[in-house]
């Protein structure tokens, strides 16, 4: 199909529409096996790893976080494992983020997406108990990150359904 032609064709703004990757999602979540439900598995959580060696990502990360927050998201975060701890320290101290210090170095080996590190923020959106396996990466205006935490959130909430 041509371009314009798939533009035609094209949902409009704001409308749903089945996602034609969706299954590749569900897959993906389903091949994750059974996760064990925690306390907050009723609730959506967003787990997000900053690095300081990303000029916007301590920047930006008060405002994806209190717009992850004000979206009934649950928001947990580690630190890029390659950045030494005392290089951590100074960044966070020099950004005004002290509430980061104590976060731990990220162990990604059994994330989902991790293949590629070398952009951040890295972002993954969790929903009783399973991760979506796409990554958010980078930073966006509001509207761009909550219509992505929404998408990955309602990915899970389907496949879950579909099981």
């Amino acid at each position: 199909m041509a371009g314009a032609a798939l533009l035609a064709t094209a949902t409009a703004p704001g409308a749903s529409a089945p996602w034609p990757a969706r299954e590749a999602v569900c897959a993906a979540v389903r091949a994750g096996g059974d996760a064990a439900l925690d306390p907050q598995a009723a609730r959506a959580q967003l787990l997000v790893v900053l690095s300081p060696r990303m000029v916007y990502a301590l920047r930006e990360w008060p405002r994806l976080r209190d717009q992850a927050q004000a979206a009934g998201f649950d928001v947990h975060g580690v630190r890029d494992p390659r950045v030494p701890e005392a290089e951590w320290h100074a960044a966070v101290a020099a950004a005004g983020l002290s509430e980061l210090a104590a976060w731990p170095a990220a162990r990604l080996t059994d994330w989902p997406g991790t293949q590629v590190r070398n952009h951040w923020p890295m972002a993954w959106v969790r929903w009783q108990g399973r991760s979506h396996p796409w990554p958010i990466l980078g930073v966006m205006p509001d509207a761009a990150w909550l219509q992505l935490l929404r998408e990955r959130l309602e990915d899970l909430q389907t496949c879950s359904v579909q099981r």
